[in-house]
């Protein structure tokens, strides 16, 4: 609820709790929002330390340094090969240290700051996917979403080298599916990768929990899976030929 744009002011409760209208700021860009706002529940540890700020302009949400990609493990990964590439840049090794440790607008006494555009240029970032390739992922995020959902209300069931393997295969799965959306050569062999370890889990499964439901039910989905995205495959060819 927090994220939302339905709700504006929420009166005197936004004195002491953080609510959407200041959380926004938050997520914002604009010069005025930096590094405000950090709450998670009270918004009285900003009032207390400086660093509240009151909605009073609109919005505008993203990076300034915007991330050109889908894939939310490169999104975690990103900055730290940001970081490593700055650093090996730097003209003294004191320069070098200092860049992991100094705010994201430290700049040596040596270069110029260049000022940057705001809004920052290309902000957005989109790709011309397929509409097929949409309707396939839409078919696979419901079933990750229930297990997704099952581990996590049932983990102290769940013996650990289950929630591993799960792990494993959501963040696999995230990669996979932003392959699709960035039009990566690759897209099609990691998506294959995935159905055929999601089948071997299936089986995994079937032997551990001693009953063949769970896995014939996960091996099951994964075959009408490849069948459904062979067929996605068409049908984007054929809309690319189309054109």
């Amino acid at each position: 609820w927090i994220h939302t744009q339905l709700i504006k002011t929420m009166g005197p409760f936004e004195w002491i709790f953080n609510t959407p209208a200041h959380h926004r700021g938050h997520h914002a860009i604009n010069a005025r929002y930096i590094d405000t706002n950090y709450a998670g529940i009270l918004i009285i540890w900003d009032r207390m330390f400086g660093t509240f700020v009151k909605e009073t302009e609109q919005p505008l949400y993203g990076t300034l340094k915007p991330l050109k990609s889908w894939n939310p493990a490169w999104a975690n990964i990103e900055p730290w090969v940001f970081l490593w590439r700055r650093s090996k840049e730097m003209p003294t090794t004191w320069d070098k240290i200092q860049v992991w440790f100094r705010g994201p607008e430290w700049q040596p006494s040596t270069e110029t700051v260049v000022e940057q555009p705001f809004p920052p240029e290309g902000r957005g970032y989109d790709v011309d996917t397929p509409k097929a390739y949409y309707f396939y992922i839409w078919l696979q995020y419901l079933p990750v979403a229930v297990a997704t959902t099952m581990l996590l209300t049932f983990d102290r069931y769940i013996p650990y080298w289950i929630h591993a393997v799960a792990a494993f295969l959501l963040v696999f799965t995230m990669v996979s599916w932003s392959s699709f959306f960035e039009q990566k050569k690759w897209a099609f062999g990691a998506e294959f990768a995935r159905l055929s370890l999601l089948s071997s889990f299936g089986i995994v499964l079937t032997r551990h929990l001693g009953d063949p439901t769970t896995g014939l039910a996960v091996i099951g989905f994964t075959i009408l899976s490849g069948l459904s995205l062979l067929r996605c495959q068409q049908e984007a060819q054929k809309a690319d030929t189309n054109l």
